[in-house]
């Protein structure tokens, strides 16, 4: 094997036992994914919730665009939680509604809020996902599923890889350039 490629090898292996645990810890940031369903029965399905300690996913009427009064809430475990039902008061619910991560730092397992149990943050932003309160399938005009809605939830960053992947190919190309052009200096 040629230096430049074992140099190349060596670095691709470098960079991703540097960033692979910061992929890894990636996944434990905060985040909330929103069930397509709405409300059904008097709850709203949260397909994950992500928090780095107890908290509380918080659903929330929305108020000119913004969280509102809340409407319901439930209790989250350290890490992922898959699933969570959240009852909901449904004569409070407004077509759009935000659910926010919360943490639970005053009287654990009793929501306070306002107080103790603030919104969790995510780089200096409130961990959130807005939503509609009406399946798009059952949308009635006066409550029709806004068109706008953002991407709940966060994916996995591809970033890292996508780094790792472009600095060995680079390191590969130059590897190749040089050696063409070592061997037709020699030729």
């Amino acid at each position: 094997m040629k230096r430049y490629h074992m140099f190349a090898l060596l670095f691709a292996i470098v960079l991703a036992l540097l960033v692979g645990p910061r992929v890894q810890a990636q996944s434990d940031v905060p985040n909330v994914q929103v069930a397509g369903t709405g409300i059904v029965d008097g709850t709203v399905t949260i397909i994950e919730a992500t928090v780095p300690g107890p908290g509380w996913v918080v659903i929330h009427a929305d108020n000119d665009g913004k969280p509102g009064a809340v409407i319901g809430y439930a209790p989250l475990d350290a890490g992922v939680n898959s699933n969570v039902v959240v009852d909901v008061d449904t004569d409070a619910a407004t077509p759009v509604l935000h659910a926010m991560l919360h943490s639970d730092e005053g009287d654990v397992g009793t929501f306070e809020f306002p107080g103790p149990d603030a919104p969790l943050m995510d780089n200096g932003s409130i961990v959130m996902a807005r939503f509609s309160a009406v399946p798009v399938v059952e949308a009635e005009s006066d409550m029709a599923a806004p068109t706008d809605m953002p991407v709940t939830g966060a994916a996995a960053p591809l970033m890292p890889a996508l780094a790792i992947a472009a600095a060995v190919l680079a390191i590969l190309t130059v590897g190749t350039a040089v050696s063409r052009r070592r061997g037709s200096t020699e030729a």
